[in-house]
């Protein structure tokens, strides 16, 4: 049984950043999401290389994915190859950092 990289995707927007309360997705934090006969890569940046919460965001990743039927082992690869922006948040992850209170490019 093979899942669909669009249902892991909406599974990984139940994940969310611990500091933020804001999900990896709509932070734009995953670059790449890979299913192969039950095998999930997904390739994220963090918002900085020092992120206290990689580990995790990491654990958060597998356990969510592990639980999704077909999926039998995950695999997480943080990547700088393109450095998170601002640029990378969802409209909805825009919306949830304003309601904080950060400033935002438009």
């Amino acid at each position: 049984m093979t899942t669909s990289t669009e249902h892991l995707m909406q599974a990984l927007a139940e994940v969310q950043d611990p500091e933020l309360s804001i999900s990896i997705v709509d932070m734009g934090l995953v670059q790449r999401l890979q299913e192969q006969e039950g095998q999930v890569t997904v390739e994220l940046t963090l918002t900085s290389t020092g992120c206290p919460c990689a580990d995790w965001i990491r654990e958060d990743i597998e356990q969510r994915l592990l639980a999704e039927p077909g999926v039998r082992a995950v695999k997480v690869i943080f990547s700088w190859e393109r450095p998170w922006t601002p640029q990378r948040l969802t409209p909805r992850g825009r919306h949830a950092l304003r309601q904080l209170g950060y400033a935002l490019d438009s």
